[in-house]
This record gives C-alpha cells, structure tokens and sequence, in this order.
C-alpha cells in the first residue's frame, strides 16, 4: 500500500511539473503543492489551454474523461482514461497529463526529422 502511495505522489509531481511546464509556470516551487491533481481551478487552466491551443476536444463525464485530437492530418486520435478508483479530479488530471505526454512525444519524435 505504501509503495502504490508513492508511486501515485510521484506520477503527481511528474505530470504536475509536465502540465506547468506547458502552462509557462515557474517550476521553482514544490510540484505536489501546484495543485493541478486536487484542484479545479488550477486544472482547468490545463484543459483550456487544450481545447483552445491544442484544437482538441475535452469531454468530462461522471466515470471518464474522453480527450480526441488530430496530431497530423490523420484519423481523429484520443485518450480515454476511467474513473476506476480514482476521484473525478484524479481521472481528468490523469487524462490531462497522457495527452500532453502524446503531445510532447509527437512534437520531439518530428524534430529530428
């Protein structure tokens, strides 16, 4: 039990350091404390930014969080993540956090093309 409490802390602090990184936040400051796994406001700042920088689309729904978006002139892609055990919060943080990984990979896989 402890070490899944670790590993959960962190996977927070890897993906909370990846969403400020995208947001243009200082990353001097303690990456659990950011906030962006427990708190809608500073969440929803990511998934903004998604949705208006990204073109891609968010969909909240009780049990999943459902993110489709285009990285080349392909099919349609997306990102669906569960509820499982987790809260609401924790599943829309955790998709957040995948697309912006498929995201980052995509954009440093092509540069050195």
């Amino acid at each position: 039990m402890i070490s899944e409490q670790v590993k959960l802390r962190n996977d927070i602090i890897e993906g909370n350091q990846l969403i400020s990184e995208i947001l243009g936040r200082r990353n001097d400051e303690n990456m659990y404390t950011m906030k962006y796994h427990s708190s809608w406001d500073f969440l929803m700042l990511a998934v903004d930014l998604i949705e208006t920088s990204c073109d891609a689309r968010v969909a909240i729904y009780p049990n999943n969080c459902f993110i489709e978006y285009e990285l080349t002139m392909e099919k349609n892609k997306s990102i669906l993540v569960h509820k499982d055990n987790k809260t609401k919060i924790l599943m829309v943080w955790k998709a957040v956090v995948e697309f912006l990984k498929v995201k980052l990979n995509f954009y440093e896989s092509n540069q050195n093309i």
